[in-house]
Formats: C-alpha cells, structure tokens, sequence
C-alpha cells in the first residue's frame, strides 16, 4: 500500500501537471505539499510492514519522497494559478475585440482571411512581448516560389522560423511573418524585390505585394557571362538584387573576373550590402569582387575587418581575400586581427602581413624572443620587408643566439634589406 501510495501520486504529478490535467491551476508549492505527504504516508507504511528491515526501507522511503518533491520544480506546466490563466485569456480577448472594433477589417477579412495573423498579434501583446507579427499578402505568387520568398523574408527580418504561409486560392498567399522588431517602412521595402506593393493597409500590419514571378527566373546565361554584351553589367547588377542566394553568388564569380567599367558604384555598394549578411557564405568571393570593384578606399574595407573580427571572436575561418581587401584600402586596425592569424598559421599569413608595410613593425617586435622555429623565420622575412631601424637592433639580437645556419641567412639576407631600404 505504501509503494502504491508514492507510485500513484508520481504518476499524478508527471502525467496530470499539464494544461488541462488534473492539476492544472494548482501552484508548484501545493504540488510540493502533495508529493511530501505522500511520500511521508509512504514510507510511514513500508516501515511498518518491514520491521525488521527499518532502517534500509527508511532510506528507500526518504529516497522516493525526494524524488516526489523534485517533480513539480521541473515540470512547471499548468501551474500558474487559474485566476491568471482567466486573466490573460481575458487580455487576448480584449486584444482581438480592439482589432474587431477597426471598421475595414470585415472586408479584409472576407477577402484575405486574418484570422491566423488577428491570433498571433493578440498572442504576442497578451505575452507582453516587444516583437510583433505582421502580413504579406502575395498574390499570383506561384507555388515554386514559395520557398524561395520564405527563406528571403526569414533572412532579412529575422523572423521566427515559424512564419506560415496560408493558401487563399487562386495563386494567393497571406504569409504570417512573426516574432520581428522591423518597422513597416523596412518591412515594405524589404517587399520591394518581391513585386509590385499595391497597398499597405492600416487596419492590420499587411503588405499586399502583386508578384512578379519573373524575378525569380535567372537571365540568359549567354548575356550573363559575355563581357563583350552591353547589357553584361546591367543583367550582373539584377542576379546581385536577386532574393536568390545561389544565383548572387554566380553574379559575384562573374563580377569578380570583369573590369568595373560601368554601374561601378552600384555593383560596389551591392557588394558592400552582401558582405554584411551573416547568411551569405561565399565572403570570399565578394571580397575579391570588391577589390576589383571598390574605387574610394575606407567603406569596404571598413566592412569587411567588422566581419573578419566577428569571425576570430567566433573562432571561424577567416578567408584570406577578406583580409586581404583590408590590406589593400590600408586600414592598420587590421594589425591585431593579422597577428592572431599569423601566430596560428605563420605560412599562411605571412605575406599578408607583410603587405601591411612599416605600420605593422611594432607589433612584429613584439614577438622577438618568440621561440618557435617556424614562426621565427617567418617573423625575419616579413621584418626584412617592412622593418626600419627599431628592427636592425632585433635583428642583430637574434642573430647573436642563432645557432640554425638557416635561420642566421635569414637574418643577414633581412638587415641587408633593411639597411639598403634605410639608405635610400
């Protein structure tokens, strides 16, 4: 009886916690207060049926009684009181009664069907949540497109993946878009590549967008990759506007091989947009686009050293044209984030550095007493290409407790080069 006593109200705790059990509404302490009696009631009963075994069902009792206790502290489920389960129904109510109230929303509704959009922005204000839902209304939109849209609309809003689409018939869809903090002015021109924006109505947060669903089909490839053509550049920049991830990165290969004769600022400030979303993967080609492209040095580089140490803080690869378009528009803050780099892999970085120019000598000196091999005749060549007088006396150093005959070439071929540099 003492063991069916504890197995019973475990199995009442577990299976009668959630939303509509038996125990819904009743505080995570009384279910506490429940699981301590049985567990005391229990264990009082397993003692007096094993008198002479008391001390070991003692500590069995005592066992499952913690056990009891520990329930309801994870499964919290249905354990916020009634009266404010019919409190915050009655805000999500009210919420929906004040979106009935507006005096348009009976013809959009019979024409659009709100209803899923009317429940999750009534959800979210009943939640307090400073994130909202909005809709995109999208009509004639063909089905193989959808996807597409989605993964669009999700990538530049941030939106919950769980944005749904609904069919309306005929080629429409209203798309749910929740969990955004982007204002309805982003919003609709984030819509722009989408179609046509026929109207944003006030009733409800809706964008009602005409699809142009040739936006979504690729142009000839013929004109796309003949440099000769006059629309190559005009049809290159369209693929970089794309929604299209793939078919971006196929313009940016293509940009990145062509001289920048016309649309040069365009293509450019394209480029620059690119390289500051997190979902492109193909950085690296767009910085080599960039330094064909990029005519005023500062903003792209600029950008791209934000997403170089954003990949060193989240210890990812950082690609070499990335740094390399740094180098090039001669931004020194790059130094710090080089020399990270340099000191994990000194092979592959080392020209790179070196390319930094004088400006880089200080943090070089700084690694003079290094005492890996590799990295120490990395460190003599990049110094005999950028080092000045702070560098002859390092140098000299070095050389005096060398013993690799290799590494003593090294820095004799660097402080000739040094010193033929200074006596220019």
């Amino acid at each position: 009886m003492g063991a069916g006593v504890m197995l019973c109200i475990g199995m009442l705790l577990i299976f009668g916690a959630s939303r509509g059990g038996v125990l819904d509404g009743m505080v995570t302490l009384n279910r506490m207060v429940m699981g301590g009696f049985a567990g005391g009631l229990g264990t009082a009963l397993l003692v007096y049926a094993n008198p002479k075994a008391r001390i070991k069902v003692l500590r069995i009792g005592a066992l499952c009684t913690a056990i009891l206790l520990s329930i309801p502290l994870f499964l919290t489920e249905g354990s916020t009181p009634l009266g404010e389960q019919n409190a915050k129904k009655k805000r999500v109510r009210e919420s929906v009664k004040k979106i009935e109230e507006a005096p348009d929303l009976v013809d959009l509704r019979n024409r659009l069907g709100t209803q899923p959009l009317e429940e999750e922005i009534s959800r979210l204000r009943a939640e307090g949540s400073t994130r909202h839902a909005a809709g995109i209304w999208l009509r004639d939109l063909r089905e193989q497109n959808r996807f597409l849209i989605r993964d669009y609309v999700l990538r530049v809003t941030g939106a919950d993946p769980q944005s749904h689409y609904y069919p309306r018939g005929g080629g429409d869809f209203l798309m749910v878009v929740t969990g955004i903090t982007t204002p309805m002015d982003d919003l609709v021109k984030f819509c722009k590549p989408l179609g046509d924006v026929v109207m944003v109505h006030s009733v409800l947060p809706i964008v009602e967008i005409k699809v142009r669903n040739e936006n979504f089909i690729e142009n000839p490839i013929d004109k796309l990759s003949n440099k000769a053509d006059p629309d190559f550049y005009r049809l290159n920049l369209a693929e970089l506007n794309s929604i299209d991830l793939a078919r971006i990165e196929k313009a940016v290969k293509r940009l990145m091989d062509s001289s920048p004769k016309v649309l040069r600022a365009d293509i450019t400030q394209r480029l620059i947009e690119l390289l500051a979303v997190d979902e492109v993967d193909f950085k690296a080609e767009i910085c080599s686009a960039l330094a064909v492209w990029s005519e005023v040095p500062g903003t792209a580089g600029t950008v791209a050293l934000k997403q170089a140490a954003k990949n060193v803080s989240r210890d990812l690869e950082v690609p070499k044209e990335m740094i390399a378009l740094v180098v090039k528009e001669g931004i020194t803050d790059v130094i710090s984030i080089l020399d990270k780099l340099w000191q994990k892999n000194p092979t592959d970085w080392e020209a790179l550095y070196a390319d930094v120019g004088p400006a880089a000598e200080k943090e070089l000196l700084a690694h003079a007493a290094i005492n890996d091999d590799g990295r120490r005749r990395s460190l003599v060549r990049i110094l005999g290409k950028v080092g000045g007088k702070d560098s002859l006396q390092a140098l000299e150093s070095m050389k005096a407790t060398a013993t690799e005959p290799e590494l003593r070439v090294l820095i004799d071929n660097s402080l000739a080069a040094i010193r033929s540099r200074i006596s220019q």
